[in-house]
């Protein structure tokens, strides 16, 4: 419903758009209102003229010649289009009575069109189910079709798919008997191309004697898809690499883009420049992207959307993430940085009063912060390439400033809670291996709430993949060594 323009006012509409064949002779339109309802004393004008319509289009408004009472009960005007006669047709549900002097709203109405054609029945809509496809999906393209003659039809149905080119790929015939004056729907199914790109899906329909239709939708057949994105732990003045995996599931190869932007809400704050690989049929396909984090970039949470594109089509995911942030309760946290003053309290001042403590483990004993009672706590400094556990109170962004920490750290025989004195992010395998391989245990992180774990025997089944700026970790070392970061 909406209210149609009448100058001064606006009258209640309710619109109606009837197919009929393209070579429907209307002889008459009939509109009988009835379950009504009085709302009084009511005088709603109504405008003869209207704005001209093109010169294909036919008005029709029974209304009177001037400006008066709204007596009219409906109004009409007819457009063709490739298949059919539309009939739109507008129902007026109010009235006056000028004997009555009452206005009356209509609640329930009947149409009838009277018109002449030669064919047997008329198309009414032929759409696949969606618009995207995978490729080898089954498409389904419903099929709805009006008898409008007194005895049963045949229908056949022909559903060709074609390339953006018009090039017929693929053709499947269906037909279906309607009893008379019914409407009749049936299912055509198609296969989804093995290659990507746009395609027209068009269906004809014929009533044995000749065609009473064609309709034609536009859908998408997608080469492939973002499979995942891995997002790392960003931190300001660090380097952080995401990952972004394509699966190819066309039965071809395929040169894919692919693309990544960071946004905070929608501005726009990091593009990347795009990656182009050819990826075989069936197969999968990671893109890296290396970001070098300003050191005066703002924490917060921000979003990364990836994008892969292949044969015309564009296909997406994206990921929420935060820039040195520390969740609510435990976190395993490190600084990647050397601070120029490293008095716990200074190093810690952009998140006072967000915090309840924080703990270090040195020497095989526990030192803690406690900020209500600083002058009772022996852990008083805080400086890379040591890891700390830290209890938030709430959430909070955390950065810290300075200079580029050593690459050596000291490791005593047992567990040892250290950072990482880098800002760029390695597998687990390559930041240990040169230094003190054989010489340790594990390495375990404490992640989003959870435990993570790397075991150099078994390292197909460990959870713990990659070492990253802004973590603390904890290495079980087998002998006292010292770890250097390559």
């Amino acid at each position: 419903e909406y209210n149609q323009d009448l100058g001064m006012l606006a009258v209640p509409v309710r619109e109606f758009k009837i197919p009929l064949p393209k070579d429907a002779q209307i002889n008459s339109i009939s509109v009988n209102r009835s379950n009504s309802v009085s709302l009084g004393s009511l005088n709603i004008p109504i405008k003869n003229a209207a704005p001209p319509w093109p010169e294909s289009y036919e008005e029709f408004l029974q209304a009177p010649d001037s400006i008066g009472l709204f007596d009219t009960s409906h109004s009409y005007f007819t457009y063709g289009n490739p298949n059919n006669k539309i009939v739109v047709l507008r129902i007026y549900p109010v009235q006056y009575d000028t004997v009555s002097n009452n206005a009356m709203l209509y609640k329930d109405v009947d149409i009838e069109i009277a018109y002449e054609t030669v064919k047997k029945g008329v198309l009414l809509s032929a759409s696949p189910e969606k618009q995207s496809y995978s490729s080898s999906e089954t498409i389904n393209v419903g099929v709805s079709i009006e008898n409008i003659i007194d005895q049963a039809t045949q229908f056949d149905i022909t559903v060709e798919l074609k390339d953006r080119l018009q090039n017929t790929v693929q053709t499947q015939t269906s037909s279906i008997t309607i009893d008379p004056a019914h409407i009749g729907q049936t299912t055509v199914q198609l296969q989804a191309p093995s290659k990507g790109g746009s395609y027209w899906v068009e269906t004809s329909v014929s009533d044995g004697a000749q065609e009473i239709g064609t309709l034609t939708e536009h859908i998408n057949v997608n080469p492939g898809d973002i499979t995942d994105i891995v997002v790392p732990r960003c931190i300001p003045g660090g380097t952080s690499e995401f990952t972004v995996t394509f699966h190819n599931s066309s039965g071809s190869d395929i040169e894919v883009a692919f693309g990544l932007s960071i946004y905070e809400g929608a501005t726009l704050r990091a593009d990347f420049i795009p990656v182009i690989y050819s990826v075989p049929a069936d197969t999968d396909q990671t893109a890296s992207f290396k970001w070098e984090i300003p050191p005066d970039f703002p924490g917060g949470n921000y979003i990364a959307v990836a994008t892969a594109t292949s044969e015309g089509f564009t296909t997406s995911l994206s990921e929420s993430f935060g820039i040195g942030g520390l969740d609510m309760g435990w976190n395993l946290m490190s600084l990647h940085l050397q601070p120029s003053d490293n008095s716990i309290g200074t190093v810690l001042d952009p998140i006072a009063g967000r915090y309840e403590s924080v703990w270090a483990y040195n020497n095989k004993a526990w030192l803690v912060y406690d900020p209500e009672n600083p002058g009772f706590s022996d852990l008083t400094e805080m400086a890379a390439g040591k890891g700390y556990w830290i209890k938030m109170k709430i959430a909070a962004n955390f950065s810290v400033s300075g200079s580029a920490p050593g690459k050596s750290i000291d490791l005593n025989s047992g567990w040892n809670l250290v950072g990482y004195n880098s800002t760029t992010s390695l597998p687990v395998a390559d930041a240990l291996v040169a230094s003190i391989a054989a010489k340790y245990v594990s390495v375990w992180a404490f992640i989003d709430g959870a435990w993570k774990v790397y075991d150099p025997v078994n390292p197909g089944l460990s959870d713990l993949t990659t070492m990253e700026p802004g973590y603390g970790y904890w290495i079980n070392a087998t002998e006292a060594c010292i770890w250097t970061l390559p």
